[in-house]
Formats: C-alpha cells, sequence, structure tokens
C-alpha cells in the first residue's frame, strides 16, 4: 500500500511520510496543495491516476472566527472551497474508482459544529454538516457494495488552523464559552 499525504504544509507531509514509510514499509507521496484554491484537485487527480487507489480520507478544515456578517468574503470563499468544495470533488473522484473497482473505503471527517448550533463558527459548521450528511448518504447507497463509507465526528481539537484564528479579548473568550457550553447541543450529546 502506498500513502498520499496532501496538504500545504509539505515539509511536516515529507516528515510524517519519512515516519510512516519507515514504520510500515510503505511507499508515501507528497502532494502539495491548497485545498482553498479551486483547481488544487487538478494537480492531486493527475499525481494519483496510475495509483491503485483503495482508501480516501478528507481530514482538511479551514474556518475563521466571527459574525458572519463581519467576515470578510474572501474567508467565506476559501471555507466553501476547502470545506464544500474541494471535499466534494475529491469524494466523487475517489467514489468513481472505488465503485468502478467495486472496492475501496473512505472516511471523512467533520465536527460535532455539523450537529450544533456554532456561534461565531457558523459557516464552518454548515461545511462540517455537508460533509457529514453526504458522507452518511452515499455510505447508506454503497451498504450491498465492497466500499465503505463513512465519517467521523470530532470535537474541538487543537491545531494550527484553531490556534491562528481564535481571536483574542472578549471575542475570543465567547467562543470558547459557546464551544464549551452543553447547551448549545440542544441534546445532541
Amino acid at each position: 500500500m502506498s500513502v498520499v499525504l496532501v496538504g500545504r504544509r509539505e515539509e511536516k507531509l515529507q516528515e510524517l511520510g519519512k515516519s510512516i514509510s519507515e514504520t510500515y514499509g510503505v511507499d508515501h507521496m507528497v502532494i502539495r496543495a491548497d485545498f482553498a484554491q479551486s483547481d488544487c484537485t487538478d494537480k492531486i487527480f493527475e499525481a494519483t491516476k496510475d495509483l491503485d487507489m483503495g482508501f480516501m480520507s478528507y481530514v482538511a478544515c479551514f474556518h475563521t472566527f466571527g459574525k458572519l456578517q463581519d467576515t470578510p468574503w474572501e474567508k467565506h470563499e476559501q471555507m466553501i472551497n476547502v470545506n464544500v468544495m474541494t471535499f466534494l470533488k475529491c469524494f466523487y473522484h475517489y467514489m468513481g474508482i472505488f465503485a468502478k473497482q467495486d472496492r475501496g473505503a473512505v472516511i471523512n471527517v467533520s465536527s460535532l459544529t455539523a450537529i450544533s448550533s456554532s456561534p461565531y463558527n457558523a459557516q464552518y459548521g454548515a461545511g462540517k454538516s455537508y460533509i457529514k450528511k453526504l458522507t452518511e448518504a452515499v455510505a447508506a447507497e454503497c451498504e450491498s457494495t465492497n466500499v465503505d463509507v463513512e465519517v467521523i465526528t470530532l470535537g474541538t481539537t487543537i491545531t494550527p488552523s484553531l490556534l491562528s484564528n481564535l481571536p483574542g479579548g472578549p471575542a475570543g473568550e465567547a467562543v470558547m464559552k459557546a464551544a464549551m457550553t452543553r447547551s448549545l447541543c440542544r441534546g445532541s450529546i
């Protein structure tokens, strides 16, 4: 099995790929791509076209904290590209391959914001809801095939993206309070 790692931070991916190769004795490939760019999948699909693909996992996310109307439109476009459009392009492309070969697996990553209210993070939550619902529906469509599809739903994960986008002062405190308040989940937990 070969592992293909895709993302913006090529150096980190090379380190991870080397570790995976050494630990598990598999080949790895790193593709530098910015999922916020609408044409990023062209490079990914070209680089993987001759590989025997059997698994895909979409783990990428992009978010900006703030009120919907106060967030610059450019950030909304980037969030839609990462959390909806690039996800859909990858899911569609690799599901086509897996369906044709009648084997494969997909694990997509969603967020608790997909099932709970997410003040100051609304568009991100909507994007993660899209990932969750689409993956669940496609999983049902694949029940009688040899293609396994599932979605996992994570809570707050401390990542460089979260830390760089977390607002300071009262806005940051409001975000963290909202994130930690169970009543926002409206019984979803």
